[in-house]
């Protein structure tokens, strides 16, 4: 099961009461399972590159080209190129690291399971990480364009690493 985590450390796989609930044999299969998927949604999310000029919009270059002028005449370094963004339907980029690192997995005590995915953060956005995974609707926090709403297509690294841990490792389903 993949989902939006609020993370809480006393439900790691090696606290006594999650190994007291689930047994030792499930709770050492199903936190195999979810550092595994962890693993592979942490890998699947990489730093974005810079656009070349061409790949930029015309007001991105004319932009650009204006903040290099400034630049030049204020004897400033000359700024950096926008980033490119991911392509709806794959892993979304992460330029602070702040996503990848918050991918966590811990044990769902009430359903009987292990959950997996961006744990929730405390930061304006909390909703940002559940928009990426599945799409939706969401408030700009920071930018020029702060406040406008925009729709995001899905980007979702939990999932296929979630279905790609269940294929590699079906030895460990057989002890769930």
């Amino acid at each position: 099961m993949t989902s939006l985590i609020k993370f809480r450390t006393n439900l790691y796989f090696d606290r006594k009461e999650v190994v007291r609930h689930f047994g030792r044999v499930k709770a050492n299969a199903l936190s195999k399972i979810g550092s595994y998927t962890r693993t592979r949604a942490r890998r699947s999310i990489r730093k974005p590159r810079r656009k070349s000029l061409g790949e930029m919009t015309p007001e991105e270059r004319a932009d650009f080209k204006r903040q290099q002028r400034i630049a030049k005449q204020e004897g400033r370094p000359a700024p950096k190129r926008p980033f490119v963004s991911s392509k709806p339907g794959t892993a979304p980029s992460d330029v602070t690291g702040v996503l990848k690192r918050g991918i966590e997995f811990a044990a769902d005590l009430s359903h009987d399971s292990m959950v997996a995915g961006p744990a929730i953060a405390d930061t304006k956005n909390r909703e940002a990480p559940s928009v990426l995974e599945y799409g939706g609707r969401t408030e700009l926090t920071y930018g020029p364009d702060i406040g406008d709403t925009v729709t995001v297509a899905p980007r979702p690294t939990t999932h296929p690493a979630f279905a790609s841990a269940l294929a590699d490792l079906p030895e460990l389903m057989q002890l769930l």
